[in-house]
C-alpha cells in the first residue's frame, strides 16, 4: 500500500467535487479555510466546477472524473480534499478504471459518498486514504477537536490514530483476547451495499470492515446488512467495526430503537460466525468525527480496554 507525504506550509491542496455540489458560499469558505491552514488552495472557479444542468450532481461524470484524475496526478500539489458528499461518485468508476494508476500516491480525504472513491483508491491503485471530514464541514460543522485531529494528520504531527473506549457489541468480541492485525476498508453502509455484484466491491478477505451511515431507518439498515451476509461478505472478515448510525436518529426515538435492533441482529449473526463486533460513535457522520485511515496497518486490541490503532499512511 502506498502512503502519502505530510504537508508543509505553502503546499498546494486540490479541491474536488466528485459528488453533489455545495453552495458557492460554502465553496469560498473551503478555499479560505485551506489558506488559514497556511496551505495554497488549487481550485477551479465555482461557475466552471458546478453545472446548473446537472441537478443530481455537481457536473457530468466525465468532467468530474477528469477533474479528480487531474488532481490526483498533478505534480504541483500534495493532497486532494473532497469538498462535498451527496451522490454521484459511483458514476466516475468506469472512467477511472480505464486510466493509468498515478505514479505517485497523494493524500486523499473524504467520506460519505466518497466511500466509493476511498475503496477504489485502496483496492485498484493501492493508495492509502483518510476517511475524514469533507472540506465544507471545516471548521464550523465539526468539533474543534475533530478539526485539530485532521490538521495533525495532514501535517504529519501524528503517525497513528488511536480510538479508545470501543463499545463491545457481541459475545465473540467480549470473549476475545489478544490483538487483531489487519487493515480497514468499507465506509457508508448504503454505498458499500451498492457495490455488491460489481468488480468494484472492496476486497474484504482478512480485513476489518468498517460500516456507518446517516438517517437510515432500522429496517433499511437490517436489510442492507442482511444483503451483505447473504452474499458472504461477513464470512471473510477478521472483525466488524461500526461507526455512528444515530446522527439523525434521536436517542430513544422509535427510529433509534429500530436502528439498535438492526445492530443487535448483526451482533447475533456475527456471533454465529465467531467475528467480533465493536462500535465507536465518533466514526462517520457525527460532528465529533475522528478520521479513520483506510488501507494502512490497523491493530484492534480486545479485552478489558478495547481500542483501535491505525497508521495514518505517512
Amino acid at each position: 500500500m502506498r502512503g502519502f507525504e505530510p504537508l508543509a506550509k505553502g503546499d498546494k491542496v486540490e479541491l474536488v467535487m466528485p459528488s453533489s455540489a455545495c453552495t458557492e458560499e460554502e465553496y469560498n469558505n473551503c478555499v479560505e479555510y485551506i489558506h488559514q491552514l497556511g496551505l495554497v488552495a488549487k481550485y477551479r472557479k465555482y461557475s466552471e466546477l458546478v453545472s446548473q444542468e446537472e441537478i443530481l450532481y455537481s457536473n457530468t461524470p466525465l468532467y468530474r472524473a477528469d477533474h479528480l484524475y487531474d488532481a490526483l496526478t498533478a505534480n504541483d500539489s500534495k493532497a486532494v480534499w473532497d469538498v462535498k458528499g451527496g451522490y454521484g461518485s459511483a458514476k466516475l468508476l468506469a472512467s477511472l478504471k480505464a486510466r493509468k494508476k498515478p505514479d505517485k500516491a497523494k493524500l486523499f480525504i473524504g467520506f460519505s459518498d466518497a466511500t466509493i472513491l476511498l475503496n477504489f483508491l485502496v483496492n485498484n491503485w493501492q493508495i492509502a486514504c483518510i476517511h475524514g471530514p469533507l472540506l465544507f464541514q471545516l471548521p464550523a460543522k465539526v468539533t474543534e477537536e475533530s478539526a485539530e485531529i485532521i490538521k495533525e494528520i495532514i501535517f504529519g504531527k501524528v503517525r497513528q490514530i488511536e480510538i479508545a473506549g470501543l463499545e463491545v457489541l457481541n459475545t465473540t468480541a467480549r470473549n476475545y483476547t489478544g490483538n487483531i492485525s489487519s487493515s480497514i476498508i468499507g465506509g457508508c453502509l448504503s454505498l458499500v451495499q451498492s457495490l455488491i455484484g460489481t468488480d468494484e466491491f472492496p476486497q474484504v478477505k482478512g480485513k476489518i470492515l468498517f460500516l456507518e451511515d446517516i438517517g437510515e431507518a432500522g429496517a433499511r439498515i437490517d436489510r442492507m446488512l442482511d444483503h451483505l451476509s447473504r452474499v458472504g461478505v461477513f464470512d471473510k472478515l477478521k472483525a466488524v467495526l461500526l461507526g455512528n448510525f444515530m446522527e439523525s436518529n434521536s436517542s430513544g426515538s422509535p427510529k433509534a430503537i429500530e436502528v439498535n435492533k438492526a445492530i443487535s441482529n448483526l451482533a447475533n449473526l456475527l456471533d454465529e460466525k465467531n467475528i467480533p463486533l465493536l462500535q465507536s460513535l465518533r466514526l462517520g457522520h457525527t460532528k465529533d468525527i475522528v478520521p479513520l485511515p483506510f488501507g494502512t496497518k490497523a491493530i484492534l486490541t480486545l479485552g478489558k480496554q478495547p481500542k483501535l490503532q491505525v497508521a495514518t499512511g505517512i
